[in-house]
């Protein structure tokens, strides 16, 4: 992804915008296949899946590194993400 030049506060903040459009098609297309997951797990016990967590953080924090992204934020926000959608499993989710 190339970064344009802005000549503007107005431009800056155009720019952001665009991009929290595209991060937000990208949560939801993320949230379907979460969903989707649901159907292919048994129990509860199946949603936190530490190790496939850890196995995502780890290839986030590469990504960020590969574009010059602050990796500790991508990896908090992944966390937090990751919680939220572990959280949603658990509701549609037998004991």
């Amino acid at each position: 992804m190339t970064h344009q030049k802005c000549n503007s506060l107005a431009e800056v903040r155009q720019q952001i915008d665009q991009i929290d459009r595209a991060l937000i098609e990208l949560v939801a297309a993320r949230q379907a296949y979460v969903d989707q997951a649901v159907a292919f797990k048994s129990s509860r016990a199946e949603a936190p899946a530490p190790q496939r967590v850890e196995q995502v953080i780890a290839q986030v924090r590469q990504h960020a590194e590969a574009f010059s992204a602050d990796a500790d934020l991508v990896e908090k926000l992944y966390r937090q993400m990751i919680q939220h959608f572990i959280e949603r499993e658990l509701e549609h989710l037998p004991d």
